[in-house]
């Protein structure tokens, strides 16, 4: 999934920029901090900010119900 974010972020930045909601749905201990990675990067790429201010979005993201996660504990 993280790779098709940076393969498609041309076509996914202007959607998060528009509004869209994110779920992340799967392995809560590999898939979804790599995604989440994938998406901080982006987001420091178009907004040409730090990692901190990129986590401190991710975060609001959330807060706001456009980061949603239901993940679970994988082996």
């Amino acid at each position: 999934m993280q790779d098709l974010i940076r393969a498609e972020s041309a076509k996914l930045w202007p959607l998060i920029e528009a509004g869209a909601h994110i779920y992340i749905c799967g392995d809560g201990s590999r898939m979804e901090p790599d995604v989440k990675r994938a998406l901080i990067a982006l987001y420091c790429d178009e907004k040409d900010v730090s990692h901190e201010e990129g986590e401190a979005w991710i975060e609001r993201m959330g807060r706001e119900g456009r980061y949603v996660l239901d993940v679970w504990a994988g082996s």
